[in-house]
């Protein structure tokens, strides 16, 4: 049976389709989606990679933990300041090669190339980089009371890393007054060049290949010595980040507890 409906052709003057006002007002409408949604979902990732950050340093301090349990007690070290995730068996004071057997196999960057350790790059500082890998994190080089030295050594310096137990002695020292203890003391957090200006030290050589800014914007993820986690928020100073000099005398930077 034959239905003129079914066939009936677009009125006079009105092409099939979309006419250029609708295809306008969709675009529209798909614009203003755009724009409403995009920061919401930027803070949706940062806080993912925040979150895996934490994890990660989590995993670090277990690892730790079980290195100096079967040390005798005994940190790993003698470290660098800035730690990431390439090493190979010539990598000096990397905390990577020497947690490996207890983070887990890691795979090789490139064919002949170094190893990686996933847990040392924190995921929010790849996506700032932009295309190259900056060491993920510090270790705190701050000398334990009665030591002189870090807990971790110096590879630098050659000097050995301290057991566990000298790490009490932080409870000795003081803050604005205070005492000090393992939980307020950091020993691994988020590695960027705005913290060296924090300490009035923005041309330190260890800040040579970091991001300019915490990878997370108000705040770093920490690791403290007593392996609990926690976000520390960042110190606004206005101090420019300058370049490293160039000079091979150039002091290491006094570290600070945050």
């Amino acid at each position: 049976m034959f239905h003129p409906s079914r066939h009936a052709r677009p009125a006079p003057g009105r092409a099939a389709g979309f006419t250029l006002l609708e295809l306008l007002v969709v675009l529209a409408i798909i614009a203003i989606l755009t724009a409403v949604l995009l920061p919401a979902l930027g803070q949706a990732r940062r806080q993912a990679d925040s979150v895996q950050c934490v994890a990660q340093l989590g995993k670090i301090g277990t690892a730790i933990a079980a290195y100096a349990g079967e040390h005798d007690g005994l940190l790993p070290g003698p470290l660098t300041m800035p730690q990431g995730a390439a090493y190979d068996e010539r990598t000096p004071g990397s905390l990577a090669r020497l947690l490996e057997n207890y983070l887990g196999p890691s795979g090789p960057a490139s064919a002949g190339g170094p190893r990686q350790s996933a847990l040392f790059q924190c995921p929010a500082a790849t996506r700032a980089a932009s295309g190259y890998a900056p060491p993920s994190y510090l270790v705190n080089m701050l000398p334990v009371p009665g030591y002189g030295q870090s807990a971790w050594g110096d590879a630098a310096l050659q000097q050995q890393p301290l057991r566990q137990a000298a790490l009490a002695n932080f409870a000795e020292d003081t803050k604005d007054g205070h005492p000090l203890n393992l939980a307020e003391t950091w020993a691994i957090k988020d590695a960027d060049q705005a913290y060296f200006a924090e300490i009035n030290e923005p041309g330190a050589k260890s800040a040579a290949g970091l991001l300019p800014v915490p990878a997370h914007g108000d705040h770093r993820n920490a690791l403290f010595h007593d392996f609990h986690v926690a976000r520390v928020q960042v110190i606004i100073v206005q101090v420019p980040v300058t370049p490293p000099p160039k000079t091979p005398d150039a002091q290491r930077p006094a570290t600070a507890r945050r």
